[in-house]
């Protein structure tokens, strides 16, 4: 999905039905929800002449591993996800707190459920 100034590209793993997204503005980018295999996310990055700038987790995952330890970028995940580790930076983030990327923002709902910190983000 394009639009005015930002693209939106979904990836789909084929054994797990996991979704997980790359939003790319102005040579900003993120990724929401990576799975281990970061291959496809690092092209789009590249081709898109991106730099990532966070990787936004709806919730601390049980079902598939996550791709976020491999990145280089800044982790982002809801309230009440802090736990202690060395292994990836986390930002916290408050429930309606706003992120931008290039020309667009992204804000956090939090939206606990399924896990105490899961988070939606509206673009």
């Amino acid at each position: 999905m394009k639009g005015a100034g930002f693209q939106v590209k979904q990836f789909k793993t084929a054994e797990l039905a996991i979704y997980s997204y790359f939003l790319e503005s102005e040579g900003e980018s993120l990724l929401i929800d990576p799975t281990l295999d970061t291959k496809a996310y690092e092209s789009a990055i590249t081709e898109n002449k991106s730099t990532l700038k966070y990787v936004f987790l709806t919730h601390y995952h049980a079902d598939f591993l996550s791709g976020h330890t491999q990145l280089k970028a800044e982790v982002v995940m809801g309230p009440g996800a802090k736990r202690q580790t060395n292994q990836f930076k986390l930002h916290e983030a408050k429930d309606g707190e706003i992120f931008n990327i290039g020309s667009i923002k992204v804000q956090v709902i939090h939206t606990p459920g399924h896990t105490l910190e899961s988070s939606c983000f509206l673009l």
